[in-house]
């Protein structure tokens, strides 16, 4: 008998999908309904739908693209650094290996997790502590989280007198304070008065004293007025304290501040009842030009931790500097006894002198 045969006209497209369709079994009848055919054929067609990445993924009834494209090794994907590109997903650890914005962990230790692209433009450099840097002065390679602190101390950074000038290194500074001229012993009636350690500028304290009973200040008349004045930076260069605007000094075992930013006289101290101080300035014999603050006078405004002079203070002080001689040394007494007791072979002249009745002239008579 022989077989059954018919003449179906499809696409060349059409003909895989028609395999599937069509058996040794399949009746003729089934292919006579020409439309019942195509739905079929257009069925299986979207049931087989190949992987467009080319991995040769077909779909079926389980398995549909949309969930193949989550876990398709072609599927490109966006690299999970935001450098930007897209990548298939099985090249994405290879990607990572080269990809410029992968965070890397400083291979100095310095802690810090770096993009590739940073690390190698030496970006990163700039801001590492864990990076080598010379010293300015000495050359040796320090980190640069400890350099600061090296080239404070370092022995070869330059390191002016702050009180003469004198340009030297750090190793000489400590051995050239031993006889700077602004900063030796000199003798106030009868007195040594000797650096003290403890200041942050020239200030001298009398020899021998087991508790600071005053502090010296030595200086010229035209720059005390200067300062008095309003102009403090010349006494702020002298007491080695140009950039500061406080000069702060051990007084009766406590630290006492003495501001110099004004034309005004601040005093502060948080350890003891300031208004026992007594500040006046002598002069070379010893002799007192002038009170600028006293607890028996009313020349300051003044609290229990600080002292304001009054501006006519002010003014009287410039008027009797203005008279000395601009270049004669003057000594800025600053002190927690009186004139009279801190001085009192001068105060007993002085008393002697105003007891001695004067000789009247012969024409006065």
């Amino acid at each position: 008998m022989m077989p059954e045969t018919c003449a179906v006209t499809l696409l060349r497209s059409q003909w895989k999908a028609l395999e599937s369709v069509l058996d040794e079994r399949t009746p003729l009848s089934a292919l006579s309904d020409s439309k019942k055919l195509a739905e079929s054929i257009r069925n299986r067609q979207i049931m087989d739908s190949p992987c467009s990445y080319g991995c040769g993924f077909y779909s079926d009834a389980l398995n549909t693209l949309g969930d193949h494209y989550k876990i398709c090794p072609e599927t490109p994907v966006k690299c999970n650094n935001d450098c930007g590109e897209q990548i298939a997903r099985k090249s994405l650890l290879d990607h990572n290996k080269h990809c410029d914005h992968v965070e890397q962990e400083c291979h100095r230790g310095c802690g810090a997790r770096v993009i590739r692209k940073r690390l190698l433009s030496g970006e990163h450099d700039k801001t590492c502590p864990k990076l080598t840097i010379p010293c300015n002065y000495c050359q040796k390679s320090f980190e640069r989280q400890e350099i600061s602190l090296h080239e404070r101390t370092c022995h070869n950074r330059p390191a002016p007198c702050r009180y003469c000038g004198k340009k030297m290194l750090f190793s000489e500074s400590k051995t050239h304070l031993d006889h700077c001229d602004k900063t030796m012993p000199f003798t106030l009636t009868d007195h040594t008065y000797i650096i003290q350690p403890e200041s942050t500028g020239l200030v001298f304290q009398r020899e021998g004293e087991a508790v600071c009973s005053h502090i010296c200040i030595r200086e010229s008349a035209h720059i005390l007025n200067s300062w008095m004045s309003g102009r403090s930076g010349e006494m702020r260069m002298n007491l080695g304290i140009l950039d500061k605007k406080e000069l702060t000094f051990s007084l009766g075992n406590n630290i006492t501040t003495l501001m110099l930013d004004d034309a005004s006289l601040k005093i502060f101290s948080d350890s003891y009842n300031i208004s026992n101080f007594e500040v006046f300035c002598i002069n070379e014999n010893g002799n007192k030009l002038f009170t600028l603050y006293s607890s028996d006078a009313r020349e300051a405004q003044v609290c229990k931790s600080r002292v304001d002079l009054s501006h006519s203070c002010v003014l009287l002080t410039r008027e009797i500097l203005a008279k000395q001689p601009q270049h004669d040394i003057l000594y800025l007494i600053i002190s927690l006894r009186s004139h009279t007791t801190l001085f009192p072979a001068k105060a007993k002249q002085l008393q002697d002198k105003q007891a001695t009745p004067q000789k009247k002239s012969w024409w006065s008579r």
